[in-house]
């Protein structure tokens, strides 16, 4: 299955701010943003209008995008220049920040002959959306007024009750009302008299899925994609165990994959032609191959840990920042129906956002499929024009039928039998991706399902993910390989293929050493294994604690530096410091301290960040002075530190770059300097960097 990169997730997070720093840009700055991406205006046209050249167009664009991420790093959020474009390209419409129409009428526009104040005021967006434009504008003055009234009768046309969240809405929903009067309260026994708070309407859902704290799932996921004019339909079956924030999807698919063929040229046309095509035909015409896939990725709270196989062959794990990238459906089943795509980080009150809102306003009572709903408005801080609806049963406030943001839709069917399940047995979601807003329909029925039962906590580890022995770990964090599974933990080398599969210990065996045995050989084991075996973590935290006050003078140091340098958690630079400052073995006060500069390094990023190169140039001098004769895998440590201190000081951003020879993908041999004076992209890459046998 090919899919398309979900851009919603992020959206979702940039939509509420994106007003508020579009404000703090430069009137200039926020003049490029505006024309390029709200105008849709080419650099060309921009230049003219602005008058400059369409190169200084485009360098004014490219800044004022910069600052424009920069600004919402402020707010938390990160995006790469290109995401940001591309998102701000496809979403304006949806956009249409309040700061939009003040922005336009501080800008200077030609305004063509015969057009009247009005129209020159939208000229800029007629070819958007003039009327979804002017509508947003008018809903930005009606919900203004809004936000100060209470209307308490529910069946008037037209008419919307509004809860000022600013005034309204706690922090923690909890400190607002006790939940089980949330609960048992029948909101929807409201008469004419009486309509329901829109807030509590939102609440009672919450609490509702709050209560299953545990459980699994059976899923089957239809996903249904119209792009360039075919259709082609997916299928995923889907296994989800979920425990509080922790979370495992087993998912098993049909994928496919471009086939190899002649050069690099003859390549790119066999891709063009299998898009053309859909993919049964373009299989049939040599172009793609289908293959089998599973899937196992978990969230322990702080990471992802995904590992996959293809046809049966194992391919790899990798753990990843649970922010970024795509996660092969791993997702909270808690939140169905909640979202039109759900995903790792969505949690039940996120996707409800009253506790973020502006206002939460009940739009009415209406027809969702021939079931009464209430109508209920969540709109966000930034903008007026930014909201999500849902319509929650009138008969069993529990359940949200429908649900719709950003022109997504969701609508959602429940257990007639059993009226307290608050999780839906079926979804059907209608969602646009892209620039071209490519159709995808998705469909997830519920098998079978078990709530509030023990989960095996194993489920959420590497050993829970079913390895087998030899399977590579990538940590994508770091971008490099941390080890080979051995059935019980991770190992530099590769396993012999006759090893036999080692068993892992019990996590919870090892804590207990830790808590009730913290000075002994079996505690700085036991908290060894669990650092070299852990993403970031409360465990990783007791393990680095109890090494810390119980055995950071041991002579038994020396592998534990290597091993932090191949795991980088965020506790390793002060176990490395407290090493070099307190441990007397010199052999480990080497090591570690080669550790903590090559990390430093690594933050360095090419001189981006001044801090850590000048710290990194501090610890690689201290090793080529203080420990030089100490030896690292055979070789003395001042022999591996210079040439990382030269790389230190001559790689960085601004520099000339070194001379660099090879060959480009015809076979061609190439040399960098055959570019001088040219603008080019140099694109490298290698897979996980293991050997094969």
């Amino acid at each position: 299955m090919q899919t398309d990169v979900d851009e919603n997730a992020a959206w979702n997070e940039i939509a509420p701010v994106l007003d508020e720093a579009l404000n703090e840009l430069t009137a200039t700055e926020r003049q490029a943003i505006l024309l390029r991406f709200f105008d849709h205006k080419t650099m060309r046209e921009l230049g003219a209008t602005v008058g400059v050249s369409e190169d200084a167009a485009k360098m004014r664009v490219s800044r004022a995008l910069d600052r424009l991420r920069e600004r919402l790093g402020g707010h938390g959020l990160a995006c790469s220049a290109i995401a940001l474009g591309t998102m701000l390209g496809d979403r304006s419409v949806e956009a249409a920040p309040s700061s939009l129409v003040a922005a336009l009428m501080c800008l200077s526009f030609p305004i063509p002959a015969g057009v009247g104040g009005g129209a020159g005021f939208f000229g800029p967006l007629l070819h958007v959306a003039r009327a979804k434009l002017i509508a947003g504008v008018a809903a930005t003055v009606l919900v203004g007024v809004a936000t100060f009234l209470f209307f308490r009768s529910q069946d008037r046309a037209g008419q919307i009750t509004t809860v000022d969240a600013a005034r309204n809405t706690p922090p923690n929903v909890a400190q607002n009302q006790p939940l089980a009067a949330l609960a048992t309260e029948d909101i929807n026994t409201a008469t004419a008299e009486r309509a329901p708070d829109p807030l509590k309407l939102l609440e009672t859902v919450a609490q509702a899925r709050q209560r299953i704290t545990s459980g699994s799932m059976d899923l089957q996921l239809s996903i249904d994609q119209v792009e360039r004019g075919h259709k082609q339909t997916d299928h995923l079956q889907l296994k989800a165990l979920f425990d509080d924030q922790k979370l495992r999807t087993e998912s098993f698919g049909h994928e496919y994959s471009y086939t190899a063929v002649g050069d690099a040229s003859a390549a790119q046309e066999a891709r063009i032609q299998a898009e053309g095509l859909d993919k049964e035909a373009a299989v049939r015409a040599g172009l793609l191959k289908g293959f089998d896939s599973h899937y196992v990725t978990t969230y322990d709270g702080a990471a992802l840990l995904r590992y996959w196989e293809n046809d049966g062959r194992p391919v790899g794990t990798t753990i990843d920042d649970p922010t970024k990238g795509s996660h092969t459906h791993v997702f909270d089943p808690r939140v169905l129906g909640l979202t039109p795509s759900p995903s790792v980080t969505d949690t039940i009150e996120s996707c409800l956002a009253y506790t973020r809102a502006a206002a939460v306003q009940l739009v009415g009572k209406e027809s969702v499929e021939g079931a009464a709903a209430w109508h209920v408005r969540v709109v966000f801080p930034a903008s007026s024009a930014i909201k999500r609806d849902f319509w929650i049963d009138a008969g069993v406030p529990s359940r949200v039928l429908k649900q719709e943001f950003n022109g997504n839709t969701v609508i959602s069917k429940y257990d007639a039998t059993n009226l307290h399940d608050p999780i839906p047995t079926e979804v059907h979601s209608v969602n646009f991706y892209g620039m071209q807003r490519s159709r995808v329909e998705k469909r997830v029925v519920r098998r079978s399902g078990q709530f509030n039962v023990p989960v095996d906590p194993v489920s959420f580890t590497l050993p829970g993910l079913g390895m087998p022995v030899g399977t590579a770990v990538s940590d994508i964090r770091i971008s490099r390989g941390i080890g080979y599974w051995t059935g019980a933990g991770l190992s530099e080398g590769l396993p012999a293929k006759t090893a036999e599969p080692q068993t892992p210990p019990d996590r919870a065996e090892l804590l207990a050493i830790l808590e009730n045995q913290p000075s002994s050989l079996s505690a700085f084991e036991s908290a060894k294994w669990i650092l070299l075996n852990t993403p970031d973590g409360s465990d990783v935290d007791k393990a680095a604690e109890v090494i810390l006050q119980e055995h950071i003078r041991g002579t038994n140091l020396v592998d534990l530096c290597l091993e932090l340098e191949r795991m980088r958690h965020s506790c390793s630079r002060k176990l490395l410091e407290a090493m070099i400052e307190k441990n007397p073995n010199k052999e480990a006060q080497g090591n570690a301290c080669f550790t903590l500069a090559t990390l430093l390094k690594d933050q360095a990023n090419y001189g981006q960040n001044k801090e850590a190169t000048a710290e990194a140039e501090k610890f690689f001098e201290r090793v080529i002075t203080d420990f030089g004769q100490v030896k690292r895998h055979g070789r003395k440590l001042a022999a591996q530190a210079e040439p990382e201190l030269s790389e230190l000081r001559r790689l960085t951003i601004g520099k000339p770059a070194p001379e660099i020879e090879g060959e480009d993908l015809d076979g061609q041999s190439m040399k960098l300097s055959d570019y001088r004076g040219k603008v080019v992209v140099l694109t490298f890459w290698r897979g996980a960097g293991y050997p094969e046998t």
